[in-house]
């Protein structure tokens, strides 16, 4: 709908970005007076929320003779949310701290009334310190504007909320789940709700449960779980009240996953040698009273027969015998990887446990390359599988979750592709 420039401001010589509104050919002239009443909207509303992230709106106006529409805003040399998760995986204290500069963003829009109805990765964008600010207001609804209720499909499918999809007219509660798919992907590296198309997207955000946090990326604490999925509820009343309330209680469960973490404190070699010392000590010393007592004649008792040249010990310090071995059944995964990255490491879970990790490289004169490992042995049944590649330069590729049946005893060829920004697994 329109098009952004970077400029300069003549009067104070200020960086600046100019975004014109530009609409596509074929609209009708309805649905080009809505568009320009939209632009308007997004000048209006962005420019009475004056916050630290949410993006400053400078100046509004029309281009005498082309009709053409502006908005002067904040020029934002950093990447989007969406370069960043693309980009490389996210350090979990600077996800957090995103999160909660997010957070205040939307509470400080909905304090106005505001719906931002598009809240996604590429709408949030950061400063060259790295702060971040939401922007693209322009498909807003304020109180009870009639203008965007009628528009209810607008919106990115993938962060929509289910009374979105479902034509509902909206509240803030509606952010909330856009939020929550927005954080699920920060933590995960993909989405919640996914589908072929639009339609089995919006079907998925309208009846299907996300896997929790902690299975789709097993480095997470389980107390994640229960945060994510209140902020992924379908029914808006079941959700946080506000943004900052998410954000509060995902650091409140952080907190509690490190201090248990802290707490367990894990016997170093040094203490299982002084522990091993002392109990070997106590058994030698029970030994010892035993047979003393055993061999030491009572006063005005008759002599003792002579003890036996041997003492057996007691049954107690008999050795336990050990537990037997249960045989685990198993298949064979021969992996096997086609790309075209000079360098990176591959990594395959099953049922998110980490089974395989691997570097690899590709020759230089070879566009792309087959690289192939000796196969690994993994449960028999039926199993979830996933793949991830790291390259050198920190571009994080995964693929979806896969289901494969794993026959006992048999070698699974897996085969590892890339396909678009994502990997494939295919079993042949």
């Amino acid at each position: 709908m329109g098009v952004v420039y970077r400029a300069e401001d003549p009067l104070i010589h200020r960086t600046v970005a100019v975004k014109v509104l530009h609409p596509p050919k074929g609209l009708t002239t309805d649905e080009i007076g809505i568009a320009r009443e939209r632009f308007r909207r997004e000048a209006q509303v962005a420019g009475c929320i004056d916050h630290p992230h949410i993006i400053r709106i400078y100046d509004v106006g029309e281009e005498a003779g082309s009709d053409e529409l502006f908005i002067v805003m904040e020029f934002l040399s950093g990447p989007s949310l969406e370069e960043m998760i693309n980009g490389a995986d996210l350090a979990l204290n600077k996800t957090a701290e995103i999160i909660g500069q997010i957070a205040a963003g939307l509470d400080a829009a909905h304090e106005q009334g505001i719906v931002h109805r598009d809240i996604k990765p590429s709408n949030i964008l950061f400063t060259d310190k790295g702060t971040a600010k939401i922007v693209d207001f322009g498909i807003t609804q304020v109180a009870a504007s009639s203008l965007t209720q009628s528009m209810t499909r607008l919106g990115t499918p993938s962060y929509m909320s289910p009374e979105q999809v479902t034509g509902m007219l909206l509240d803030s509660r509606a952010d909330l789940f856009s939020f929550g798919v927005l954080c699920y992907e920060m933590l995960t590296g993909r989405k919640p709700f996914v589908g072929t198309d639009v339609v089995s997207i919006a079907y998925a955000i309208a009846h299907a449960t996300p896997e929790p946090v902690s299975s789709a990326n097993p480095q997470l604490p389980r107390s994640l779980d229960d945060v994510l999925s209140r902020m992924l509820e379908k029914e808006p009343s079941h959700r946080f009240d506000s943004a900052k309330e998410f954000h509060q209680a995902l650091l409140a469960s952080l907190d509690r996953a490190n201090a248990a973490r802290a707490s367990v404190r894990r016997p170093t070699p040094r203490r299982r040698a002084r522990l091993i010392w002392v109990l070997g000590g106590a058994i030698a010393l029970a030994a010892a009273v035993i047979v003393f007592l055993a061999t030491t004649e009572k006063p005005g008792a008759p002599q003792a027969a002579p003890a036996p040249a041997t003492v057996a010990p007691p049954p107690a310090l008999a050795p336990a015998p050990a537990p037997a071995r249960v045989a685990v059944p198993t298949a064979k995964l021969a992996i096997s990887l086609t790309h075209r990255i000079r360098r990176g490491t591959l990594v395959v879970s099953v049922d998110g446990t980490r089974v395989f990790s691997e570097e690899f490289s590709k020759s230089k004169l070879a566009i792309s390359q087959t690289t192939t490992w000796d196969p690994v042995d993994v449960p028999t049944g039926t199993h979830k599988i996933r793949a991830r590649v790291r390259a050198e330069d920190g571009t994080t590729y995964v693929s979806d979750l896969t289901t494969f049946e794993l026959p006992r005893g048999r070698e699974l060829p897996l085969r590892i592709r890339f396909k678009d920004d994502k990997l494939t697994l295919e079993r042949s």
